[in-house]
Order: C-alpha cells, then structure tokens, then sequence
C-alpha cells in the first residue's frame, strides 16, 4: 500500500512538472502576438495600429493661405469727443463677410499720419478691436479728427474711416487736470522689464543718470522690488528698486480745481459707475471729490482732504471699485477703522490711531503721509462708509 502511494505522489509530481513546461514553451511562441482587446474580441486594428505597425510616415498637411480669396467688409464706428482733458477716443473696428480667416497687417492713420500702432491680426467673421485714437487738443485748429483703417493682406488693400469732434478750449480758459508726479532717479544701470517680477527683459537699459516717473511699485518681504516707469519718450518699464532713487521731495499742490473743471474731467472721461456714486481721488491736490450721477451726468456733491501714500508707497493709480466695508484694520501699533477696500491692500480709511492711548497718532491731511492707502478726517470717513455702496467706481489719478 505505501508503495502505492509513493508511486502515486511520483506521478502527480511529473504531471505538474509537464505542464509547466508546456506553459512556459506556449508563452515563448506567442510572446510577440497582439494581446489587445480588439484582437482578442476579433475587432479590426485601428487607423493608428496599421500605420504604427506598418512604420509608414503619412504625408504631411499642407496648410493652405485663403487670405488672398477673401473680400471683407470694415467698419469703423468713434465713441466720444476729445477733449484737453480726454485726448484720446475710443475707435472700433468691426469685420464682417469673411469666410474663412484673414491674417493681415493693419496700419491706423490719424489725421492722414500713420501711427506707431500698427499690428498683425488674424480676423475671423466677426472680429472687432478698439483703438484709442489721440489727437492734440491744445493745438489743433479742427473741430474733427479724422481715423483711418489700412487692413492688408494677400496682396490686397482694405479702408475704412470715421471721424469724431474736437472740443477745443478757449484760450486762458482751461487748466491741465494732472496727476502727482514723483520723478526716480537711476543710481546704477540697469536693464528694463516687461514684468514687475524682472524676468522678461525688454533689451533697453536705463543709465546712471536717467529718470522717469513713477507709475506703480511692486514689494515683497524684504521691502521694494520693482518700480514701473514712465520715461522722457513716454514709453514705460519695469526696473530694479534697489538700483534707483525715488524723490523724497512733496510733488502735490495745496491749490485746488473747481467746481467745474472737476465736473467737466470726469465726464468727459466717459467714467461709469454700477452705483449713484463715483469717487476721484486727486493724487496732485490730495483731495477725494465724491459725484452724483450717471455716465456722461455727474454731478459734484462732496470734496474732503485726504492723505494718500508716501513717494516711496504711493497710492496706486487707475479705476477701481469699493470691494468691502470692514470695521478695522490692526496695524501693529495703530489701528484704522472704518475701512473701505477698493484695491486689495489699499483703502479709504481713518487717521491711524494708537492702539493703547486711541489718540490719533498722525494727524497729517492734505499731503502724503499713508503706506497706499487713503486717510480721512474722522467725519469724512464716517460720512463716506455710511454712503457708499459696494461697486462704486473709485478712480485714483
């Protein structure tokens, strides 16, 4: 009996020992065959899978110009008037009775000169694009302007026109709306930037020596980083803030405008608001005009002294709207409260109060004296919370 047994185990062990031999021999034969769900559900290898397997290149696509087939209709339409204090009008261009697309050089002419503002531009049935024609006031002795429109492409030529009125000031009767002006000196060369992160260099430099204006400014942990510019040639750039000097010197105004010199800048600026409410910082004479109204019909109804950013963090310029009412905002050793937010960091706020006495701590009004944002005497700020609405447009110039 255990004989039998023995003889038994034997033969199970070369049975097992068969198969795997015989498995291992039939993965060897197939180990190159398509394993794939089509082939194993008998499907038809795919576009793709032939021409992998078969290594053959297809041709390549031959991208056709239809440029040269095509005959579009251009319209230019103007919005606005120029004014001493709003020079510039808005121009739309709009296409139409394009089949397929156009790639083009577009050239714009402003009073029969050609502008520095010339592009290329793939139009396609539909495309429209602004342009902001500028004309010189002061000196123009027409009441209109006229624009021109010069798209080119495959060999053909396209024009359009409009024309928008000049409102031309009577001598002695118009004053220059402006904004503060804080000249920077460059202390050591040093190149110029698309970006306030400096990485994109525009290959000029600014030298020892030159100055700009300073348009807007850029921080981070260790302090200033990037300051924008406006150079002598009215072109602008990103430069080292640790390369050049910022003026310490008071670039406001203790004069004010009037009434109706403030009134006639914000309308013709075509400002809108999604509220009754539009609020002008002047930067220049440090004063935050408040109107009512509408685009086009604004109306002064408040004016109230401020103290805006220092030279070295001036308030930012540009439009803006009220994002937040907040009730006070810790500052270390001071406190501001209320607060209201219109670009991020920077707001309409109080005096800075001292945390442990609640005295005013700095009392400045009427000229720079904040770190962007922009401070109000105790009635005024209390009046402007209480008044304003979120998303009243809030321009800084």
């Amino acid at each position: 009996m255990r004989k039998f047994i023995a003889w038994l185990l034997r033969l199970c062990c070369f049975a097992i020992i068969g198969l795997a031999v015989y498995t291992i021999a039939t993965c060897v034969m197939h180990m190159n065959d398509d394993h794939s769900k089509q082939a194993v559900l008998g499907a038809q290898p795919t576009q793709a899978q032939n021409t992998f397997q078969s290594a053959v290149t297809p041709a390549p696509v031959e991208l056709v110009d239809n440029s040269a087939n095509e005959n579009p209709t251009v319209v230019l339409s103007a919005d606005g008037t120029a004014t001493m204090n709003h020079s510039a009008v808005a121009v739309t261009a709009s296409f139409s009775d394009i089949e397929s697309s156009i790639q083009a050089d577009l050239k714009w002419y402003v009073n029969g000169e050609l502008t520095d503002e010339s592009e290329k531009r793939l139009l396609v049935e539909g495309s429209t694009l602004t342009y902001n024609a500028k004309v010189d006031v002061k000196n123009s002795e027409a009441d209109e302007a006229s624009v021109e429109l010069v798209v080119e492409f495959g060999g053909k030529r396209v024009t359009a026109a409009t024309e928008f009125p000049i409102e031309r000031p009577d001598d002695g009767d118009y004053v220059t709306i402006q904004t503060e002006e804080i000249p920077v000196t460059c202390i050591q060369t040093c190149s110029i930037y698309y970006d306030d992160t400096l990485q994109m260099d525009t290959g000029d430099v600014m030298n020892t020596g030159d100055t700009g204006l300073l348009l807007a400014y850029q921080s981070n942990s260790m302090g200033l980083s990037a300051l924008k510019l406006q150079f002598e040639d009215g072109s602008s750039g990103w430069v080292s803030a640790r390369r050049n000097e910022i003026s310490q010197e008071d670039c406001t105004t203790d004069e004010d405008y009037t009434k109706e010199q403030k009134t006639e800048f914000v309308n013709s600026m075509g400002y809108d608001s999604k509220t009754e409410y539009l609020v002008w910082v002047s930067l220049y004479t440090q004063k935050v005009n408040v109107f009512r109204g509408y685009k086009g019909h604004w109306e002064l109804t408040e004016c109230f002294d401020c103290a805006s950013g220092v030279n070295e963090t001036p308030t930012s310029t540009g439009t803006f709207k009220i994002q937040t009412l907040q009730e006070r905002w810790d500052l270390g050793a001071t406190y501001v409260e209320p607060v209201l937010v219109f670009n991020g960091g920077e707001a309409f706020t109080s005096q800075p109060y001292d945390v442990e006495t609640d005295e005013i701590a700095d009392d400045t009004i009427g000229k720079p004296a904040s770190g962007g944002g922009v401070r109000l005497l105790e009635d005024d700020i209390a009046w402007m919370s209480e008044n304003m609405l979120i998303d009243t447009m809030v321009v800084v110039y």
